[in-house]
């Protein structure tokens, strides 16, 4: 089971998606053109694919609507980035 975590920007969408272990198998960064939301849908698409995927999350500028609109817990960056610090 792998677990996704997606952070939409004012420019770019950035992915990662994790192993159990907590390793990163696949990282991304795409610049969205002006259509994160497009854009955030096919990384998910693609990685439901590619991944047997069991949670996903996402932050970032624009993903407060996007993850109500998916179901998906929204984080805030400040929140995201000390949690991920904490496990280094």
């Amino acid at each position: 089971m792998y677990r996704l975590g997606i952070d939409i920007g004012s420019v770019s969408i950035n992915a990662a998606i994790l192993n159990e272990s907590g390793s990163i198998v696949k990282s991304q960064y795409i610049r969205h053109k002006g259509k994160p939301y497009v854009v955030a849908r096919d990384v998910i698409e693609q990685a439901m694919r590619e991944y047997d995927i069991e949670f996903m999350a996402t932050t970032g500028t624009g993903a407060k609507t996007f993850a109500s609109l998916i179901g998906a817990p929204f984080i805030n960056e400040i929140v995201a980035i000390s949690r991920a610090m904490g496990n280094l």
